[in-house]
């Protein structure tokens, strides 16, 4: 009994010694957030098209400057890399920037592509992907490792938070439509 004991002790000290990063970029609601709506765009980042009613928020102006922050992602869907361009009126400010899963109530259509609505399982918005950068221009991240879904990337810069919404598809090319 008494080893029982001392590998139940040594096993109780062991869990306590290990900890657990936690993130910092979580919103404090603690939901899923649920996209309405998608701007499909191609490898340059242009927008082909509007699907339902995006709730995004792509820029931003802060009080003591005249230009507004800025970020795009592309291509959307996107299959095996994101790209986001951020910019904001100080060059080569840090921003940080993180995605969620995300879920959608309803279906995607268009000419001929259909994604079904997502209903990702993950609690309070946790991010799955972090990073941060200086870099004005295009970031790019390398999603092969995520499942077929909708995410949210969100970016900060400073007390400014911008938010876009991704299709992860890898059965699609924007440029080609369904592989």
């Amino acid at each position: 009994m008494r080893k029982l004991t001392l590998i139940f002790t040594a096993l109780l000290l062991m869990t306590a010694a290990c900890e657990k990063s936690e993130s910092t970029h979580r919103l404090s609601d603690l939901s899923i957030p649920e996209c309405t709506g998608f701007h499909f765009r191609d490898h340059q980042g242009a927008i082909v098209a509007t699907l339902g009613k995006p709730n995004v928020k792509l820029t931003a102006e802060r009080e003591s400057f005249e230009n507004p922050y800025r970020i795009e992602s592309y291509p959307n869907p996107a299959y095996s890399v994101l790209a986001v361009y951020s910019t904001s009126k100080i060059s080569n400010q840090p921003r940080k920037m993180w995605l969620v899963e995300a879920t959608t109530k309803e279906d995607v259509h268009y000419q001929g592509y259909t994604f079904s609505g997502s209903q990702n399982l993950i609690a309070g918005g946790a991010p799955i992907m972090e990073w941060e950068t200086t870099k004005d221009g295009s970031t790019h991240i390398i999603i092969d490792n995520l499942p077929n879904g909708v995410y949210r990337l969100y970016v900060q810069f400073d007390d400014v938070l911008l938010w876009d919404n991704i299709i992860i598809d890898k059965g699609y090319d924007p440029n080609y439509g369904k592989k």
